[in-house]
């Protein structure tokens, strides 16, 4: 906007998936929703961002651990960044 306020947004969807090659561990469909505002005022930033606005809980691939079993990572639930910069 002209007034120094900015919005930011996205919304993804992951469909059920296994996570490893022999398909013995499926891991559940997700949605996830990121959003965030910002303000700028001449040299200063001022930005909060909330990941995983919908407190999703949700897991990843993560490969196999030393012995060789398949690993489900779990993904952070809701969480915040705040960003105050100032530019010279």
């Amino acid at each position: 906007f002209d007034n120094g306020i900015s919005l930011s947004g996205d919304l993804s969807h992951v469909d059920a998936d296994f996570a490893d090659y022999n398909q013995n561990i499926r891991l559940p469909a997700y949605w996830l929703l990121n959003v965030g505002v910002s303000y700028t005022k001449g040299p200063w930033l001022f930005r909060v961002v909330v990941k995983n606005a919908n407190n999703a809980r949700y897991f990843r691939a993560g490969g196999q651990d030393i012995f060789g079993a398949d690993i489900a990572l779990p993904q952070r639930p809701r969480n915040y960044m705040v960003t105050i910069e100032y530019k010279f």
